[in-house]
């Protein structure tokens, strides 16, 4: 049986976003075909691998570093680091590395893999290898664009993430070591087009670059878990799905809720908690906030609210959503920013979504 080296920012166990459920699908998927092992760092001390075969999980695997590495850093290769990950690939001897995000793995993993003549495929989630800031918001939280100008890059790293000092040319650091292993890889993945021309606009050479754009779509299962009870008490408006956050558009939303409220309007939350808004009573009156929830039950549980339409609004160019699958796994349109993967894909669909302009 064939074996693939998975490697992550953080496995599904320990944190749940869109990356983290797919990884665990692809071990589902990949069973029975491939023998999976899934590298990751959750501490500057070790690498840790679990292992995926014949429907069975293996148990952790720790392996310990002779120095700590810091999980995320900018600067020259860390040889403790490459040499351990040299030693790992000769223990697993993997036909392919398959990256499905860098962060916290370190680019250490992608050359041990070229010394030993081990394909790599590289799968661009997001923007951490333009930026430490993945998702390209600004330190007022405005999607950047890319500036053509370091100086303004490196007084953000400052500002939002207290890297550097404004002086220190830290994205340029960042980006050569970045580019150099990706000039590496064997084969690029994109999950959109948009998300492509933006790596472009950062790394033009990257044209010449063998690559594939393949969207991630999630498949929950058929119809889902139905939900016990009369639905018709649980209609609502409009439904916004996943947690508070500046990157899923709650300035937008701060803004935007209170207006829709204030014409009748009934809006639920799926991810959140009123404790998470801070509006008035009248405002929260017209509100249902349904908190976490299974990662199976998000599309009955839409299903059940029957909502016109979902609000999904992130204010920078996502490369792939997995709520928008699952609000059109339910039948409901989607209302999307006109930006980024979420543009491409409702534009190409031609249905079941509506993009919307914002100005100021």
């Amino acid at each position: 049986m064939k074996r693939i080296l998975l490697a992550i920012h953080s496995p599904w166990w320990k944190s749940l976003g869109g990356t983290e459920i797919f990884a665990s699908e692809y071990a589902q998927r990949m069973d029975g075909v491939f023998h999976v092992d899934l590298l990751y760092r959750d501490d500057v001390s070790n690498v840790k691998i679990r292992s995926f075969y014949d429907k069975h999980e293996g148990p952790m695997a720790v392996y310990p570093l002779d120095q700590s590495v810091v999980l995320n850093r900018v600067g020259e290769v860390d040889n403790n680091l490459y040499d351990l990950y040299v030693a790992i690939l000769h223990e697993l001897k993997p036909d392919i590395v398959h990256i499905l995000h860098i962060m916290n793995v370190g680019v250490e993993l992608i050359y041990a893999a070229v010394t030993l003549n081990i394909p790599v495929i590289y799968v661009i989630v997001d923007f951490y290898p333009v930026c430490p800031s993945y998702n390209l918001l600004d330190a007022s939280n405005t999607f950047c664009e890319i500036p053509e100008a370091p100086a303004i890059c490196n007084n953000c790293l400052t500002t939002k993430l207290q890297l550097g000092n404004g002086q220190m040319p830290v994205i340029q650091m960042w980006r050569q070591e970045h580019l150099q292993a990706m000039n590496e890889v064997t084969h690029l993945v994109f999950l959109s087009e948009d998300t492509r021309r933006w790596m472009l606009k950062a790394y033009p050479s990257l044209a010449e670059k063998p690559f594939s754009i393949i969207p991630f779509y999630f498949r929950t299962t058929e119809g889902g878990q139905e939900l016990p009870g009369d639905s018709s008490a649980d209609r609502v408006d409009l439904v916004v799905v996943g947690y508070r956050g500046v990157q899923k558009g709650s300035a937008l939303l701060d803004w935007l809720v209170p207006e829709l409220t204030n014409r009748g309007l009934t809006v639920a939350f799926l991810g959140s908690e009123s404790s998470h808004w801070l509006w008035d009573e009248t405002v929260h009156d017209h509100c249902r906030f349904l908190g976490r929830y299974p990662a199976q039950e998000v599309v009955p549980r839409m299903k059940r609210l029957q909502p016109r339409a979902a609000l999904l609004l992130s204010p920078w160019p996502e490369t792939y959503m997995r709520t928008l699958d699952e609000v059109w796994q339910a039948g409901i349109p989607a209302i999307v920013l006109n930006i980024g993967g979420f543009r491409e894909i409702v534009r190409s669909h031609r249905r079941n979504g509506f993009r919307l302009w914002v100005e100021g």
